[in-house]
């Protein structure tokens, strides 16, 4: 069963790596630009992941396969970065 939890800080190059990931499906319909985008440095996850701002969907095993950083924009909350891994896509996680 799949549950959302905050990121641990051990586990932000996971969540960089789900988010390069997440980029093939864009190259497969020509949006290469998309799909090269780098990932969020791993500063700036940091920064989020301490403000408690990263959230990750985790599997069975509590193994993240997709997560969001939220953001406030006039005080108002605010999903800054989406991605779900591959693998797990088309299942609604990123809802």
């Amino acid at each position: 069963m799949m549950r959302s939890r905050t990121a641990r800080a051990d586990e932000l190059a996971e969540v960089q790596r789900i988010e390069v990931a997440s980029g093939a499906p864009f190259r497969e319909i020509g949006m290469a630009d998309v799909a090269d985008m780098p990932p969020l440095p791993l500063d700036v996850l940091a920064a989020a992941q301490r403000a408690g701002r990263v959230r990750v969907v985790v599997d069975g095993v509590d193994r993240p396969v997709g997560f969001a950083v939220l953001d406030l924009v006039d005080g108002c909350a605010h999903v800054q970065q989406l991605s779900v891994d591959p693998a797990y896509a088309r299942r609604g996680i990123g809802r």
